[in-house]
């Protein structure tokens, strides 16, 4: 492992010569990121949705009555 040292101004900065990456899978899909999320995201994503429905439900209701 080869190590090298970036120096600019007072700050010394040790590279290491091996990065490996944190994660090797991409699991992003939009069901993974919603249960990995914090709860107060769990709960403005579940008020959107609910509101979406509801808005949609006076939108074909309103439609409908025309």
């Amino acid at each position: 492992m080869e190590t090298s040292q970036i120096s600019q101004g007072v700050d010394n900065i040790t590279v290491s010569g091996s990065i490996s990456p944190l994660h090797t899978s991409h699991d992003s899909s939009v069901f993974d990121m919603f249960w990995n999320a914090g709860f107060m995201i769990k709960i403005v994503i579940l008020s959107l949705i609910i509101a979406s429905i509801w808005s949609w439900a006076i939108i074909i209701s309103k439609h409908l009555r025309l």
